[in-house]
């Protein structure tokens, strides 16, 4: 029962006045690179056995 990894997202929005402009949102990383798919990719290879 070890905690083996991690993912931590920021995101940050809101408080920008209505418009037809992009809002100035951010987060970091973005969800392709951050999430729990990735993360087990990271941690734990695969192995292939010979039979």
């Amino acid at each position: 029962m070890k905690l083996m990894g991690e993912v931590v997202k920021y995101h940050r929005a809101g408080g920008d006045l209505p418009g037809p402009w992009m809002p100035s949102s951010y987060h970091c990383p973005g969800v392709l690179e951050a999430n729990e798919g990735v993360l087990m990719n990271h941690i734990f290879i695969k192995s292939i056995e010979e039979k």
